[in-house]
């Protein structure tokens, strides 16, 4: 990982964790296996926020690195084991380095670890992947046709796909409320931020469309 990226995820983290401070919670940044319960010791979350009624684990991940992490998923369902724990996945965008294209091996697993997760019942971790898988596939789409991506947000990409007229409106309007879900999943807690296994199947139909038109 680039330091710019390092140093991005760091500012990341302790955003998260001064929300969390703020809200009353005692949080832990980069906890040390001593600091977990037994079911985490063998984890590395980046904050554990702890009160007297809900314990959370949250990881702080670009979009981009979400292609190689292969136990979100298994760490997600772990916590949604117990009870008095939840898990929570921020996600930033991703930097002009990471604006890589998106290959149908990246696509089909992510699909993968989004099916995983939704037959975990962990929806919202679902919703999150797919949104790589979406957003992705809006880029690759967008450079085949000769459009720059660089420094431009997920919205602006879409937005732009949609006014040229290279996808259609519904499947833009689809996509804009698809990242605006994602940015709820990723940056809230509590029923706000809750998604349906229908959200999730809604979402991959949506994916799959859109890398038809690709």
């Amino acid at each position: 990982m680039l330091q710019a990226d390092q140093d991005r995820e760091s500012r990341a983290q302790k955003s998260v964790a001064r929300r969390y401070k703020s809200l009353g919670y005692d949080v832990i940044e980069h906890p040390a296996p001593d600091r977990l319960p037994n079911f985490l010791r063998d984890a590395t979350p980046d904050i554990v926020a702890l009160s007297e009624s809900d314990n959370v684990v949250i990881e702080v991940k670009r979009h981009a690195s979400l292609r190689g992490s292969n136990d979100l998923v298994s760490l997600a369902d772990r916590v949604s084991q117990h009870p008095d724990w939840r898990f929570e996945l921020v996600v930033l965008g991703d930097s002009e380095a990471d604006r890589s294209a998106q290959t149908e091996a990246d696509f089909e697993r992510s699909l993968e670890r989004a099916g995983q997760a939704s037959r975990a019942g962990l929806y919202d971790v679902a919703y999150v992947y797919l949104t790589a898988v979406l957003v992705g596939t809006a880029e690759e789409i967008a450079r085949r046709h000769g459009l720059k991506t660089d420094r431009k947000s997920d919205r602006a990409v879409l937005a732009e796909l949609g006014f040229k007229g290279i996808l259609p409106g519904d499947v833009v309007d689809a996509s804009l409320s698809a990242v605006s879900r994602r940015n709820t999943v990723s940056h809230s807690s509590g029923e706000m931020a809750r998604v349906s296994e229908e959200d999730t199947k809604g979402l991959v139909r949506l994916c799959e469309r859109l890398r038809h038109l690709n």
